[in-house]
């Protein structure tokens, strides 16, 4: 079932009109209404007010690879080290298949997985 919407300007906003308006489902979610000068060259004049609303704070936790930290000495040896010819031999497919497990592996021995609680990247 909704609310009937409360009006909380009364006071007139342009003139001897209310022509500007708050409204809310929750009666008590604002207060201290005022209607003050009017903003620059407009005829309306500024409507200011006090919205109370509860803010939930939401940490964002997650495990992901620290890039920051990676070993990329370690990774550059091994890539300098690769048979490429061999790697790189046969259809499209099975070169990128190969590739890819490559990086993904020397993704898992080198870059050590860090849990980060906030948005950020972690990185310092």
């Amino acid at each position: 079932m909704s609310k009937i919407a409360s009006k909380h300007v009364q006071s007139p906003t342009r003139d001897d009109s209310v022509l500007d308006l708050i409204l809310s489902r929750d009666p008590d979610l604002i207060n201290n209404v005022q209607v003050l000068h009017n903003l620059g060259n407009s005829d309306h004049n500024i409507v200011t007010c006090t919205v109370h609303h509860e803010n939930e704070v939401l940490v964002n936790k997650r495990t992901a690879r620290d890039y920051c930290k990676g070993d990329y000495t370690a990774i550059s040896r091994v890539l300098s080290e690769t048979d490429w010819n061999h790697l790189l031999s046969g259809d499209m497919e099975s070169c990128w298949s190969g590739f890819k497990q490559l990086l993904l592996g020397l993704e898992a021995i080198f870059i050590s997985l860090k849990r980060f609680s906030d948005n950020g990247c972690g990185c310092d």
